[in-house]
């Protein structure tokens, strides 16, 4: 049991992780467009990402929150998903008595 649920854990944490990644370089590249040099969304430990433009291209520098936050977001989807089923199961039992 324990390595289940370690494993959706990893499962849903990875799958929001790459689509944390996505939303920020697809942000990152409408501050390129519109010519912005640098911009950051958080400071320090509560950094999620920060933009640079250097020469032609430019930099993403991730933080710790981009981390983090596909952490939590996982727990509380694992959660949720959980509870769902549970009720789900529940109503499908009263319908049939």
């Amino acid at each position: 049991m324990p390595n289940e649920y370690i494993i959706r854990i990893l499962k849903y944490g990875v799958i929001t992780f790459v689509i944390l990644v996505i939303t920020i370089i697809i942000i990152s590249y409408n501050y390129d467009v519109k010519g912005l040099a640098s911009m950051s969304l958080g400071q320090d430990w509560y950094m999620v990402f920060e933009f640079r433009k250097k020469n032609n291209s430019f930099i993403i520098d991730f933080g710790y929150l981009s981390v983090i936050i596909p952490i939590v977001m996982a727990i509380v989807s694992d959660f949720v998903l959980r509870l769902a089923t549970r009720r789900r199961g529940k109503l499908r039992a009263s319908k049939v008595n």
